[in-house]
């Protein structure tokens, strides 16, 4: 059994696959909103772009899709 140090290491993506998928879209969403991603840092760097942090709503309003679960594994090693 694989802990994330481990998998880290050994760089065992469907280890990140499994924790994505457990987890859900939405608390993925939630928890790397609070750590800043899909926004500029706010440092002065030429040429900055704030990212992208899919979502359900995101999904929907791009590629007029709902998310589905499958989804959320992608994320899970983005």
């Amino acid at each position: 059994m694989l802990d994330v140090t481990k998998a880290i290491e050994e760089s065992a993506d469907t280890f990140f696959y499994q924790v994505a998928f457990m987890m859900g879209i939405d608390r993925i969403h939630s928890m790397l909103s609070q750590f800043g991603y899909g926004k500029p840092t706010g440092i002065d760097l030429n040429e900055e772009y704030a990212g992208l942090l899919p979502s359900r709503e995101w999904k929907q309003k791009v590629h007029k899709h709902v998310w589905y679960q499958g989804d959320t594994v992608s994320v899970g090693i983005g």
